[in-house]
């Protein structure tokens, strides 16, 4: 699906569902094409739905792969919220396999320079992609003058997912039923 041999980079989005809550869904959306990484804004949380939104949202995820990971409260307690986005990250980066020379990651939320500093040192050693040529932006949603915020293709489709999965299948059915398949185990 990812054809390395006709792109050098990598893009990336990252979102999660529920936001500190127990069985939250945190999810990774990757993409070969710059254009998903486009920032532009937008003036309300638009996410991929409609009444027919099984079939909308995995549209866009058949050109893009994926992947998700469950997480709980004992893993809030293990790594606590700022350390947690560091660990998953790098958890969900990895399951990718990715096997390109630069890799750019949109992460929703706000991070500080030394927080991104730590998920690039973390995915450089997973995805054996030098420190250099690994991006980590953080898109917080927050207004701006105009009344409208930044986002992306990328934790477009990222937040749609999460949203998805964490409202239409229990914590077993992600951990056992035909969509584990994109299952990141983490511990």
């Amino acid at each position: 699906m990812l054809k390395k041999d006709l792109y050098s980079k990598l893009f990336a989005g990252v979102d999660e569902s529920r936001h500190g809550l127990d069985n939250e869904v945190f999810t990774i959306v990757v993409s070969p094409l710059a254009k998903d990484a486009e920032r532009y804004l937008i003036s309300k949380n638009t996410r991929i739905n409609s009444k027919d939104k099984d079939k909308i949202l995995w549209i866009p995820l058949q050109e893009r792969d994926y992947r998700y990971a469950l997480v709980n409260r004992s893993h809030y307690k293990k790594y606590g919220q700022h350390q947690l986005i560091k660990e998953i990250t790098r958890e969900l980066v990895a399951s990718i396999k990715p096997e390109y020379n630069e890799i750019e990651l949109y992460i929703d939320g706000d991070l500080t320079s030394k927080q991104r500093g730590a998920i690039k040192r973390e995915v450089a050693k997973v995805a054996y992609i030098k420190y250099p040529e690994i991006g980590v932006h953080s898109i917080a949603k927050r207004r701006n003058k105009e009344n409208k915020f930044e986002t992306n293709y990328l934790l477009v489709t990222a937040d749609s997912l999460a949203n998805f999965l964490s409202r239409n299948y229990s914590p077993k059915e992600l951990q056992e039923g035909e969509i584990s398949r994109n299952r990141v185990l983490f511990n």
